[in-house]
């Protein structure tokens, strides 16, 4: 009599590896062989290492490379890619779709700033002026093939819709930062007259008008299935108020509420960084090196922290 429970299960595998013609430790070894095939066909992963950087005004590559320095800091090579189309071509108007050679480039990376250690954070521009879209993405699509071997990280600083479509693994967008929203006015009829009343929003109610909010220029402006690994937001230069707006302020507990239910959401926040002050006629300083205690260099370390974490796991060709 075949009893309940595991023994049950091991004399039913018997008999059936015996009417197989096998052994029921052939059976298993037949089975172990087929799990190691199964498990080697699996394809490899790992973290995204193309990134594109979608900016709305603020100065993207600045972003960008402070990020980076991170990152290098950290023993990691990483390359700034940026395509502009707004200096003289080096290649004649009239080649319209022809084929991109990379000898028409100059293509020489060179150092941001020197780092210590094994990492290195250098910067590359595709200089293109075209009116075909195809010519800047063969020329992008070129020197991702070349150059990208050479680096661990690549981080494409995309300028428009022209800029290096399709080419990224990840996105990050980076944006004005708005106020999370504690609920709706909306005029309402009670005992026959008309009122305006605030109904208060729930974290999650919140999550979807501040992702509304935060997401409407991605939308106009680039491709709705382009894959976002999150969003990195910039301290308002006049955080005023809407006019008329008199819901109350979101308190610390329910922003943190909200930037939860945003990452489920699948949009993580992924650091609030610091204006930084305006200073005319100056270049803008790389927070990270230069002023290494400054809130806006912590911002910018936790926000290279939280990307790094977000990365999606991409199949490795």
């Amino acid at each position: 009599m075949v009893k309940n429970g595991s023994n049950g299960v091991k004399a039913r595998n018997r008999a059936k590896a015996e009417g197989r013609g096998l052994t029921y430790q052939q059976a298993l070894n037949h089975n172990d062989s087929h799990a190691s095939d199964s498990t080697r066909s699996r394809p490899a992963l790992q973290r995204a290492k193309t990134l594109g950087f979608l900016g709305s005004g603020y100065d993207t590559r600045l972003i960008v490379k402070n990020i980076g320095f991170v990152w290098a800091t950290r023993g990691d090579r990483i390359l700034v890619l940026r395509y502009s189309s707004k200096f003289p071509s080096r290649w004649p108007r009239d080649r319209g779709t022809d084929a991109v050679d990379l000898g028409d480039l100059t293509l020489q990376p060179t150092p941001v700033r020197p780092v210590e250690g094994p990492g290195a954070l250098d910067e590359a521009t595709i200089d293109i002026a075209s009116e075909s879209h195809e010519v800047p993405k063969q020329a992008a699509t070129l020197a991702l093939e070349v150059l990208s071997p050479l680096y661990d990280r690549v981080l494409l600083v995309a300028c428009g819709e022209r800029a290096l479509p399709d080419l990224a693994e990840a996105y990050v967008y980076i944006e004005v930062d708005k106020r999370v929203p504690t609920g709706e006015r909306r005029g309402v009829i009670e005992n026959g007259h008309r009122i305006v009343r605030t109904f208060p929003y729930d974290a999650a109610q919140a999550a979807i008008e501040l992702r509304r909010r935060l997401l409407w220029m991605f939308r106009e402006e680039y491709r709705a299935d382009w894959p976002l690994a999150g969003l990195l937001l910039i301290e308002p230069a006049n955080p005023r108020r809407p006019e008329g707006d008199d819901t109350p302020h979101a308190s610390p507990q329910f922003v943190a509420a909200v930037d939860e239910q945003m990452a489920a959401g699948g949009t993580p926040i992924l650091g609030r960084l610091p204006r930084e002050p305006y200073r005319p006629g100056q270049p803008h300083l790389l927070a990270v090196a230069e002023q290494p205690e400054s809130p806006l260099s912590a911002a910018y370390q936790a926000a290279a922290e939280a990307l790094h974490d977000k990365l999606p796991l991409v199949v490795i060709d």
